[in-house]
């Protein structure tokens, strides 16, 4: 089994989850990739959140 692709899979889906479904399993996910991986993510979630601070919610956060 090719781990690249199956990461590359991972990764497709921990982002939509952090710009569609929420963060929650996001984090989930985050936490099967290797170290050198996980701090992209954990920054795109940071911008989200200071996103939706900011009064920013994408339509399909349900808000």
């Amino acid at each position: 089994m090719d781990m690249g692709n199956e990461y590359e899979k991972l990764e497709r889906e921990i982002v939509d989850h952090i710009e569609y479904n929420g963060f929650f399993l996001a984090y989930v996910l985050i936490d099967n990739l290797p170290e050198s991986k996980k701090q992209k993510y954990l920054d795109m979630i940071q911008r989200k959140t200071e996103e939706c601070d900011k009064g920013f919610f994408p339509l399909s956060s349900g808000i």
